[in-house]
């Protein structure tokens, strides 16, 4: 399973088909997106301009779809410190812990045995 540590850069990732949607348990980002909409616009509006413009409507879907399944996760929204990527944007976890309700936005995963993941080129 892996774990993304930014919505930019892994959406851009599995949009370029260098990692696998099925294989993402989460992706925790430095975002604050309070409902729906605010995450749709910024979506259509800034990361699609900016980030995913190679592949911008597939990368709109996948991060809908992300969202819609709760698995993009804001650890901001709960007055938590933002992540610093520096030696790489995904976690690779042998096994990772799901809390059992999508609607508790103060669950994150726990995970086992993880080592970073190069960077993906």
């Amino acid at each position: 399973m892996l774990i993304g540590l930014s919505v930019s850069s892994c959406i851009r990732d599995i949009a370029n088909g260098l990692v696998n949607e099925n294989e993402v348990a989460y992706i925790i980002g430095g975002t604050k997106f309070r409902d729906d909409d605010e995450f749709e616009d910024a979506c259509v509006d800034h990361y699609a301009k900016l980030y995913w413009r190679d592949n911008a409507s597939m990368a709109v879907g996948i991060a809908a779809r992300l969202w819609s399944e709760g698995r993009i996760m804001q650890p901001r929204l709960l007055d938590q410190p933002m992540l610093v990527v520096t030696g790489g944007t995904w976690l690779e976890c042998k096994q990772v812990y799901l809390p059992a309700s999508s609607d508790d936005p103060t669950r994150f995963p726990k995970f086992f045995n993880s080592t970073m993941r190069k960077e993906i080129t």
